[in-house]
């Protein structure tokens, strides 16, 4: 009965350090999704506020010639 017991003990010891694995598995996927969506945000970002500044000067290029051949 005792080596049943702790045979039992073992197999379910053995089960939870596979789930523990498993978890910490998962979670080091997910934080790696998590930085690679941070990244990709920040490369996001940085292409809106240069593409910001393109249209801001591209505007800016149109209101001159605008003026020019409003006179």
């Amino acid at each position: 009965m005792f080596y049943l017991s702790n045979f039992l003990l073992s197999r379910k010891i053995d089960a939870l350090s596979q789930t523990r694995s498993s978890l910490e598995q998962t979670k080091l996927d997910m934080e790696q999704k998590i930085r690679n969506l941070e990244y990709n945000l920040s490369e996001e970002s940085e292409m809106r506020k240069n593409s910001e500044t393109l249209l801001s000067k591209t505007k800016e290029q149109l209101t001159r010639k605008e003026e020019q051949f409003t006179r």
